[in-house]
């Protein structure tokens, strides 16, 4: 009796997001990039389009200085089904040590 032919694993559905990292110095020490999401889309055009569009918004037009060059939007491809975060959640202490 022969086994069915193993399918090969389904490849990761993808979709595109348009995000800020806003970076900060958080006590006094560690630089943290905090993200900003602005939407999630289905194609790469769509996300580019859409990224173009928030550059218009107060803050992102050059106002308020230079965040495009500093800070960028970026479209970033993003796995669906598929954590973000897998590494836990720690922190340091005032002598750098991890919590």
């Amino acid at each position: 009796m022969s086994r069915p032919a193993e399918r090969p694993a389904p490849r990761p559905r993808l979709v595109w997001a348009v995000v800020h990292y806003w970076t900060a110095t958080v006590h006094d020490y560690e630089e943290v990039a905090f993200p900003r999401l602005f939407g999630v889309y289905s194609t790469r055009a769509r996300a580019r389009a859409a990224a173009d569009r928030a550059r218009t918004q107060r803050g992102f037009d050059g106002r308020l200085g230079t965040v495009d060059e500093v800070e960028p939007l970026r479209v970033e491809r993003w796995p669906v089904d598929s954590p973000a975060w897998v590494g836990g959640f720690f922190s340091y202490d005032a002598e750098g040590r991890e919590e």
